[in-house]
């Protein structure tokens, strides 16, 4: 029997180099998916790493701004905090809803790093309007200074804040953010 027609198909080395083109392609294509991950990741621990570093200042600023003194140390719900290079305790005025001052009634604000943790734990005067509790400003802080403008907490009229945030990468490449402000004390 004679085949006057041709078989249609693919010969073998046909198929191999098809299938070494898109083995080549798919490679490529996963080397471009890894490069933007890892850039991604990249992006995304410096995002962490700064934008918690301004927060926290921003936070800080604000009630730093308005204490009318640094506390040496205060009591708060049975641990006691004591101002020193990386606590603050603050005093400030209390108000009520209304945002009249309350004579005489303060709350007490400390910034506390502890590891890689900064917290701000309130302490309410009675009526104050101000919420009582601890919030945890960054899990990122890596290193926390405060320098004061006198020995003398009670002449302190300003603070130098110096906080360093770190956020670390899947695979274990680190970035920093590092920022500092002066911040003068508007009620003293």
């Amino acid at each position: 029997m004679i085949h006057s027609k041709k078989e249609k198909g693919f010969t073998l080395i046909e198929v191999v180099i098809v299938t070494s083109i898109f083995t080549v392609l798919a490679l490529a294509l996963l080397n471009v998916f890894d490069w933007h991950n890892k850039l991604f990741n990249l992006e995304r621990a410096d995002t962490e790493a700064v934008g918690s570093a301004r927060l926290t200042m921003n936070n800080m600023a604000t009630y730093i701004a308005q204490a009318s003194n640094i506390e040496a140390s205060r009591t708060i719900s049975g641990t006691t905090y004591t101002t020193d290079a990386d606590t603050v305790v603050l005093q400030l005025p209390a108000f009520d809803s209304s945002g009249n001052l309350l004579a005489s009634i303060y709350d007490y604000v400390v910034y506390n790093k502890s590891g890689t943790t900064l917290s701000q734990i309130t302490e309410i005067g009675s009526g104050s309007s101000r919420n009582a509790g601890t919030k945890i400003m960054t899990a990122y802080a890596q290193s926390l200074s405060f320098t004061y403008d006198s020995v003398d907490l009670t002449q302190v009229t300003q603070v130098i804040v110096d906080l360093q945030t770190q956020a670390t990468v899947r695979g274990g490449s680190v970035t920093t953010a590092h920022v500092a402000n002066t911040i003068f004390l508007r009620n003293k």
